[in-house]
């Protein structure tokens, strides 16, 4: 029986700059989190949603970067125990 509840939040943000004339596509790779407790779910709130792929337990964005731009990728998620 479970008492409590406790909830670990992250944030991350990645800048892509691309300095070149023409635009880019950069495949941006990050492990998901391990999980080693069953009673622990992960959630994810990214900004552009990520490609999940739990065999390879990594979490996958195709992102297209202006010529002479730049490009976010924001990824927030939470362990829920």
């Amino acid at each position: 029986m479970q008492l409590f509840s406790t909830t670990w939040t992250w944030a991350w943000t990645y800048v892509l700059t691309n300095t070149h004339k023409n635009p880019v596509s950069v495949r941006l790779e990050r492990p998901m989190p391990m999980i080693v407790d069953q009673g622990v779910t992960v959630t994810y709130n990214d900004a552009p949603p990520s490609q999940q792929v739990p065999d390879e337990q990594m979490l996958l964005w195709n992102v297209d970067v202006p010529s002479e731009g730049k490009a976010e990728v924001k990824l927030t998620g939470g362990h829920i125990r």
